[in-house]
């Protein structure tokens, strides 16, 4: 079954032309990944400074940003320092006229996802934000993989903890008729006893291997038995 995804995109820029052509490309945009079966479009939102972006920013949380990198009032460096500090999960694309190596290696270096030069046309942008997009979805999924197994593994440790009481009571409860001598002085009348407890040790014993397999598979480590 195809899901549908909709990102929440903001473009930052102080020329009308690209806030509304940015608008233009990307509304009528959808991604087909097939791979993931998924199909993605987009919501935009845009703003001519910096300020009015940190502003909507305590309140929306988008997936992607193109940021240029001249505004006026605050830079788009700094903004761009300030959102990777406060909100990793957000992807930002750099957006500038003044697109040079020096500028790309240190965006990058900030930890910017991609660099768009200006001018730059609808295929240049759409290409762009396809590998943003498929990034920002492939990291949600595998942050719901390991959701996913922490919960699972979660839920074999309870099973486990559940699984080894009784045995561990019904051996205590032996050891304890034993140690007080309750079946009097005779060693064979605790025959049975001693075997029940190598028994249930046994049953502990396997339980336990499965969760040192679990935890080699895990790490990608060969099943071992276990050394008695």
């Amino acid at each position: 079954m195809e899901h549908h995804e909709r990102l929440l995109v903001f473009t930052v820029d102080d020329e009308p032309g690209i806030r509304l052509g940015v608008e233009a490309i990307l509304r009528g945009f959808t991604l087909k990944l097939r791979d993931m079966d998924r199909t993605v479009d987009f919501a935009i939102r845009s703003f001519e400074t910096g300020e009015a972006f940190l502003e909507a920013l305590e309140t929306e949380t988008p997936a992607l940003v193109l940021l240029d990198c001249k505004l006026p009032g605050i830079g788009g460096l700094e903004i761009l320092e300030q959102v990777l500090s406060a909100r990793e999960d957000i992807v930002t694309l750099i957006v500038t006229a003044y697109a040079t190596l020096e500028t790309a290696v240190k965006t990058t270096k900030m930890g910017a996802f991609d660099f768009l030069a200006k001018p730059f046309t609808p295929d240049e942008l759409r290409y762009t934000v396809r590998k943003a997009a498929t990034h920002v979805l492939l990291r949600r999924e595998r942050h719901r993989l390991e959701t996913e197994r922490r919960q699972i593994r979660f839920q074999f440790i309870s099973v486990l903890a559940h699984e080894l009481k009784s045995p561990i009571n019904a051996v205590e409860g032996y050891l304890d008729l034993m140690v007080n001598g309750l079946l009097g002085q005779e060693l064979d009348a605790y025959g049975p006893m001693v075997e029940k407890c190598i028994s249930r040790i046994g049953g502990m014993r396997k339980l336990i291997a499965d969760l040192m397999d679990l935890t080699r598979l895990e790490s990608g480590q060969h099943k071992r038995e276990i050394q008695t």
